[in-house]
């Protein structure tokens, strides 16, 4: 992924992600950047039970891209 090739709306976290909600009525998260003050990233804090605090299963989506030539 190329990130300056992103709609500049999904670099934008400030009010709640707003701009993200009101455009794609969603939120992206990256995976790798810290979630909590501990450390924890999105990934990690979205794979986590809020309940029990095990582990929880999550589905990838391959959107594809201009690299596919399939």
């Amino acid at each position: 992924m190329t990130p300056e090739l992103l709609d500049p709306v999904l670099r934008q976290f400030d009010g709640g992600r707003a701009a993200q909600k009101a455009r794609y009525l969603g939120e992206l998260f990256p995976a790798s950047v810290g979630a909590t003050v501990e450390g924890m990233s999105f990934l990690e804090f979205f794979q986590t039970d809020r309940e029990i605090g095990g582990s929880k299963g999550m589905v990838a989506v391959d959107l594809g891209g201009a690299d596919d030539q399939e």
